[in-house]
């Protein structure tokens, strides 16, 4: 499981997350717990919760109250995005398991691809799946979609002073 982990680099954080927890689950040493935490989070460095996950670790919790303590911060950023997006159009990138279940209230979701590998495509199957309007455009019709929507929406795997980084990107250079 260590492996898919450390190869894994088309899920997003959320994922990436559960999988570790799960990991250091099977895992009784509390030391060893903290060796393949710091493994795991300098192969995906801008993944800001593995900090979090590592830190918990070395204030010695449990990784069952760790994953209590991330479902519950989950579920209150999707209620929270439920929210904000009620009944709007909604503009995002990429795809996330908190994008998947928050956008769930809105009137319809332009989705960008997320090129290369297409998550964006993804995210607009399931929404469509459960009956949300949805459409996909290219990334480069970016600033077009923009002029659609009453609201954007993006994830972010590492929140800076100054910015924000995510695996897709969102500044486009002119």
């Amino acid at each position: 499981m260590l492996e898919r982990i450390l190869r894994d680099k088309r899920s997003g954080q959320t994922k990436i997350m559960r999988d570790t927890i799960e990991l250091l689950k099977n895992i009784n040493d509390a030391d060893k717990r903290i060796e393949i935490c710091e493994i795991i989070r300098s192969a995906h460095k801008a993944i800001a919760g593995l900090r979090w996950i590592l830190k918990m670790l070395k204030d010695g919790k449990d990784p069952n109250k760790i994953e209590m303590e991330m479902e519950k911060a989950d579920e209150i950023c999707v209620e929270r995005l439920r929210d904000l997006v009620r009944d709007g159009v909604v503009l995002t990138i990429s795809r996330s398991h908190t994008l998947e279940r928050g956008l769930t209230s809105a009137k319809h979701v332009i989705v960008l691809e997320s090129s290369p590998e297409k998550e964006g495509i993804d995210l607009m199957r399931y929404l469509k799946g459960r009956g949300i309007s949805s459409s996909v455009f290219p990334d480069c019709a970016m600033a077009y979609a923009v002029k659609l929507c009453d609201i954007v929406v993006v994830g972010a795997d590492c929140v800076l002073k100054d910015g924000f980084i995510n695996k897709t990107g969102t500044l486009p250079f002119t």
